[in-house]
């Protein structure tokens, strides 16, 4: 497990390393006191973009799933939705396994972590 430790607005990390194979690594310690951004594979992911039916009044994550039914190789009860981006009847969904999403939280979990967001990590570039 790579990690970095960021102060918000600052560009550079103020801690990194691997965990668990740095010795006396700072990283268990830090997990526990501070909030983090886990970023998960983007290939486990799936990105789409739909446009919204006109008229519509309910919310985007609630209508994705019957959208993009035939998109998808999983059954929608099975997937996970996220919104990354709405611009008027413009969305931009993120899609990814409900198991795969309780693995990674599991895995924060036994590491102590406190995660904010799992995010792909492609949206991490800059």
């Amino acid at each position: 497990l790579h990690w970095q430790l960021f102060a918000p607005g600052e560009p550079h990390h103020e801690a990194s390393g691997r965990w668990p194979t740095d010795d006396a690594s700072p990283f268990p310690a830090l997990a526990e006191q501070y909030p983090a951004w886990v970023l998960i594979p983007a290939s486990d992911c799936a990105f789409h973009s739909l446009t919204l039916p006109a008229g519509l009044r309910k919310p985007p994550l609630q209508v994705a799933p019957f959208l993009l039914e035939e998109q998808l190789a999983d059954d929608v009860e099975a997937t996970h939705f996220a919104l990354l981006h709405r611009q008027q009847a413009q969305c931009e969904i993120v899609a990814v396994q409900r198991q795969k999403m309780r693995d990674w939280l599991a895995r924060c979990e036994s590491l102590s972590l406190q995660p904010l967001a799992l995010t792909p990590d492609v949206l991490a570039l800059p």
